[in-house]
């Protein structure tokens, strides 16, 4: 499903980079999805591999935090459907497919070395400068 994630994970490996930002379209909106490995550590599960924070790009305060394994997307449904403004009631499969469909259509395999001013600022965020879902 995510199939370019462990490149990704590699090739920041690779260049000694602990944040990755990408840019997803997702209801109308833009986001900028800040992608973080895990060092499967103790008291990590195996299949957790990145986490990804979604900021609005409007408003970097603005958060929401999924985990990510190259196969699945663990998050809380009812703040995944607050976040997203999904605005259904019961948990709708089609659309939770659609936003993973899209999602692994914009993980980049590689390192962006040409960042916009955006995501730089989007990466050295302080974390509790966010609001997190």
């Amino acid at each position: 499903m995510f199939r370019n994630l462990r490149l990704l994970k590699e090739d920041m490996l690779r260049k000694g980079v602990t944040v990755e930002s990408f840019y997803f379209y997702y209801q109308e909106q833009w986001y900028i999805v800040l992608a973080e490995f895990t060092d499967q550590g103790e008291g990590v599960a195996e299949q957790q591999l990145a986490q990804f924070t979604f900021l609005r790009e409007v408003d970097f305060t603005d958060t929401f935090t999924a985990h990510v394994s190259d196969g699945n997307l663990f998050m809380d449904i009812k703040s995944w459907k607050e976040y997203f403004d999904t605005g259904k009631d019961g948990i709708a499969d089609k659309e939770i497919h659609l936003f993973t469909q899209v999602l692994s259509e914009v993980i980049p395999c590689e390192v962006n070395k040409r960042k916009t001013t955006a995501q730089k600022e989007a990466v050295n965020l302080p974390k509790d400068k966010m609001r997190v879902y």
